[in-house]
């Protein structure tokens, strides 16, 4: 949550998050917000206390628009398009979305996963992560035939002790 240096499950030195590069991009996203506001940004959000805060900072940063121009031939499954925007002296200036993940330290999955969010509807999104029921209830969900198999081929074995 804080970006701060950390080692994982694995034993691993996970580095601490700091903003990524440049974008490049034919905006100049980077030269519409000046670094001294990219580090304020990424500062503030990264104190923020909860992934639940983090996501609504992210969600209220974020459009959803109508594609402009629909092409009558091809039968596309978009749309939609996410436009992204950073805060500069009180006015959303927007960038691409490259720039609104180097800015955060955020992954494309992170992005991705509010972009869903935003399209299904839902208003404040939630973190979700661990709360799949079958693992924590310990069940293994197999179907009842093949349990049976199991349990005869395993009263099948003969007992030599």
């Amino acid at each position: 949550i804080a970006g701060l240096e950390y080692i994982n499950a694995n034993g691993k030195i996970v580095p601490h998050k700091q903003p990524g590069p440049d974008c490049n991009c034919r905006r100049r996203c980077f030269q519409k917000v000046p670094e001294e506001i990219r580090l304020k940004t990424f500062h503030g959000f990264y104190s923020m206390k909860t992934h639940d805060e983090q996501n609504a900072y992210l969600f209220g940063l974020m459009r959803q628009v109508d594609v402009k121009r629909k092409r009558v031939k091809s039968s596309s499954r978009r749309t939609c398009t996410f436009e992204y925007f950073i805060r500069v002296k009180g006015r959303e200036t927007q960038v691409c979305q490259t720039a609104f993940k180097n800015i955060h330290a955020i992954t494309e999955r992170k992005v991705r996963v509010l972009c869903k969010k935003m399209d299904d509807g839902v208003m404040f999104p939630s973190d979700n992560r661990g709360k799949n029921s079958h693992r924590r209830s310990g069940e293994v969900r197999l179907p009842t035939g093949v349990v049976d198999q199991i349990k005869n081929h395993i009263y099948s074995v003969v007992h030599t002790h």
